[in-house]
């Protein structure tokens, strides 16, 4: 259950009726574990769990925050040796779910691996480039969106109005702060970009820090390292990046 969430086939609205029409099921592979004697089959997804490959295909919210959370904790304490590989394609979410599992990242006593696919917006943005130094990565094509956070309005009274918005305020300050020491920017900079949506590409993204890769094959390689149970690292980042848009 608690893989439900990450489940690309759950994330698209396909519900189970239209899942077994179309007569698609999760992938099956070989997994052993060490003191194992036989081989079983396992779903993808449990297998990549147990490599410490997580994902988050959707947008942010309280339930998903958890299961994350607890997939963290889970493997913290099995011990397995290598990085944590966090893939993101996050839409948004809640900033207060967001800064949770930050929390829990940092402290999660291994690297953490970020890598964007995709479009990560808003806290997806946020939870990509707070990964590892050195270890923030998106995909050529990938693109990131960041704003002000916002509520929506509601009917409440007046004093709980203004409670939330200096809360909300809060929150907004706490990230522009974690962004401005990720990125090596000041405060006022980053506030100041995050007034309006702004969209960046992927050479944006680096150039302005909130990632350090633009490169398909250091996630690839990422596979390699998992499997033998080692820490990735990178190769020596080229003195110019080129890339080409579409």
């Amino acid at each position: 259950m608690a893989l439900a969430l990450t489940n690309p086939f759950f994330i698209f609205d396909c519900n189970h009726e239209l899942h077994t029409k179309m007569g698609v099921g999760i992938p099956k592979v070989p997994f052993q574990e060490p003191e194992e004697e036989d081989m079983s089959w396992v779903d993808v997804y449990t297998r990549l769990f147990r490599g410490k490959w997580l994902f988050l295909t959707q947008p942010l919210d309280r339930a998903t925050s958890g299961q994350l959370e607890a997939m963290f904790v889970f493997l913290k304490h099995e011990g397995r040796k290598g990085d944590f590989a966090f893939f993101l394609s996050c839409s948004g979410g809640s900033i207060l779910s967001g800064l949770a599992l930050r929390d829990l990242m940092i402290t999660s006593g291994k690297d953490v691996i970020t890598i964007g696919m995709g479009l990560n917006a808003s806290i997806g943005a946020f939870l990509l480039s707070v990964g590892s130094e050195k270890k923030r990565m998106i995909s050529s094509s990938g693109r990131l969106m960041i704003h002000q956070p916002y509520t929506y309005p509601y009917d409440a009274r007046g004093g709980q109005c203004i409670e939330d918005a200096l809360l909300l305020m809060e929150a907004r300050y706490k990230v522009v702060r974690i962004y401005a020491d990720r990125t090596n920017s000041t405060v006022p900079n980053i506030w100041e970009e995050m007034e309006r949506e702004r969209y960046l590409r992927g050479y944006e993204s680096l150039t302005l820090g909130f990632i350090d890769w633009v490169d398909l094959m250091d996630m690839m390689n990422i596979l390699k390292s998992a499997n033998a149970g080692e820490d990735f690292k990178p190769r020596p980042k080229k003195k110019e990046l080129v890339e080409i848009e579409a």
